[in-house]
This record gives C-alpha cells, structure tokens and sequence, in this order.
C-alpha cells in the first residue's frame, strides 16, 4: 500500500480544465483504488471536497490555511508529518526543494506552456517561474501529450524518462455515442466528421484558427 498525497486545492467548485481535471482525478481515484491511502491538501475544506470524500475510508483532509506555505519549501515539512511516499501537483503548482528526501516522491502534471508561446494577460513571469520549478522540483512528470513532453525536454532540458504522457480521459463509447447522435441531430449535421472540442474559448487557444 502507497500513502499518496494530493494537492488538493482546486477542488473549489469553480471552473477551468486544471479545476475540473483535479476534480475527477481525486473523484475516480477514490471510488477505484482501494488498495492505497489518499492525504488531500488544501487551504480550506470545499463543500465539494467533501461531498467527494463522503463515506470514503481510504482518504484523510489536511488543511494549510497559509497560503504562503505553498509556495515555500516549507511545505514539505507539513506533508512529511505524514506518512506520505508521492506526492502529487495535478497542476503545475509545485513548491520549491532544497532538499530531496528519499521517502518523499514529487509528481506533477503539465497541462501546457501556454506562458511559453503566449503572453498571459495576468502573472505571466510568475507563471514561466512556476513552470521552471515544476520541472525541474519534480521527481517524474505527467505530460497529457507526446508533443507537451517533447516541449518539456527541449525547454528544460529534461531526460525524457522523466516524463510520462498519460492522456485526458474520456467517458466510454456506449455514453457519449448517444449523445453525439443527439447533438448532430439537434445542429441538423449531417456530415459524420464531426469534432468535439471541449476547451476555453480564450484568444490563447487559438480555436479560430482550429475552426
């Protein structure tokens, strides 16, 4: 059995891939894995935390209220308190180290450099920092593309067994075979190439010119 933590953070009921994607991650997570143990972080318990954890054994809630501390290596002395073998940023959030403990294992999933390509209109050298420290605080990498993992290695330098791509997942083909049916019928479509995009619609991802 792992003690895995998770952070846990964006799992505040509000809207985004990161949030959405953090959401279903720790939800299914839960509900399949029995044989490990989950330490979720976060600043405050969401009411969507802990509808999630609800009648669920293999699970603990720790709060850090200072938000701070996250962004420190102070962070790891917190988690170390734990019981805690990997610990996991599900969204390039990683705080960070000075020092590396061997019982410690830092994961973090990369969603995009989008602060790389793109000038964001908000924080944007935070964000580039941010993602430098992920990288290279990280024992392994999540990339959910072969090309994010290519860009990753080239940016910053990475050995490539760092980095694992492990896709976004989808729902089965007996759920959403219907439902294309009834949206092409709804849209009158009658062309069977049809394309489901289910991201943002800000000006960095480019979907007019995808469109």
């Amino acid at each position: 059995m792992l003690n895995i933590g998770i952070d846990a953070r964006l799992i505040d009921g509000k809207g985004g891939g990161t949030k959405v994607y953090t959401t279903l991650l720790v939800k299914h997570l839960l509900e399949l894995d029995k044989e490990n143990f989950y330490f979720l972080y976060t600043y405050k318990c969401h009411p969507n935390l802990n509808e999630i954890t609800k009648d669920k054994d293999n699970v603990k809630i720790k709060v850090i209220e200072n938000k701070i501390t996250w962004r420190l290596p102070l962070l790891y002395s917190f988690i170390m308190k734990e019981p805690v073998q990997v610990f996991h940023f599900p969204a390039y959030n990683v705080a960070p180290r000075i020092i590396r403990f061997n019982r410690l294992k830092v994961v973090v999933t990369f969603h995009g450099l989008d602060a790389i390509f793109f000038k964001k209109k908000k924080r944007n050298l935070f964000w580039k920092l941010n993602f430098k420290i992920s990288a290279r605080s990280s024992d392994k990498i999540i990339s959910v593309s072969n090309k994010l993992k290519q860009e990753l290695i080239e940016i910053y330098k990475l050995d490539e067994n760092k980095i694992a791509t492990i896709y976004y997942g989808i729902p089965k083909p007996n759920i959403i075979l219907p439902k294309i049916d009834e949206i092409k019928k709804k849209y009158e479509i009658d062309d069977d190439n049809l394309i489901l995009c289910t991201d943002g619609s800000e000006i960095r991802k480019n979907l007019i010119t995808f469109i």
